[in-house]
């Protein structure tokens, strides 16, 4: 009588611990899935982002711009200004890339790749300045992550670059 009490009592563990696992991974399946779906809203928002800058420039006016940046040659201010609206798009894009990274939706070599692409576009001349007070604009802990880029950049003293 006592060995069929036991085996009873270990049946009975091993069902328990059957269901707790089972409930875990239903846990872990519905955060999944409101991660993925959060990741999929905040991609979203910055699409319309992306495309409401795009009503404000068109390629024909950022090329010439772009160009002339990578040439060396000094940006007129208004040529900074469209620079700095476009970029500010860009890198709400990166901050969904961030945040998507964050999430472990995104492996750690895209992240590292957005972070060199983002070091490179901080030594383009004024963007350091611009981006010192930009934290406002996107997730702190984006911010806090590209903080040490930011640092790092060249600073310039004839940057009358605004928010």
């Amino acid at each position: 009588m006592m060995k069929i009490f036991q085996q009873e009592v270990l049946a009975q563990l091993l069902g328990m611990l059957g269901v707790t696992a089972s409930l875990l991974f239903v846990g872990f399946e519905i955060k999944q899935s409101r991660d993925i779906a959060t990741a999929e809203l905040y991609l979203a928002q910055a699409e319309l982002e992306m495309e409401a800058g795009s009503l404000l420039y068109s390629p024909e006016m950022l090329r010439p711009v772009v160009d002339k940046m990578y040439s060396g040659e000094k940006l007129l201010p208004g040529e900074q200004r469209l620079l700095i609206e476009y970029t500010e798009t860009w890198m709400g894009m990166a901050d969904t890339t961030h945040f998507q990274y964050q999430l472990g939706l995104v492996p750690d070599e895209v992240w590292a790749a957005k972070r060199e692409q983002i070091r490179a576009l901080l030594e383009v001349p004024c963007y350091s300045e611009y981006f010192g007070g930009w934290g406002g604009r996107v997730r702190a802990s984006f911010v806090a992550d590209i903080a040490d880029l930011i640092a790092a950049a060249p600073k310039q003293e004839e940057c009358e670059v605004g928010d």
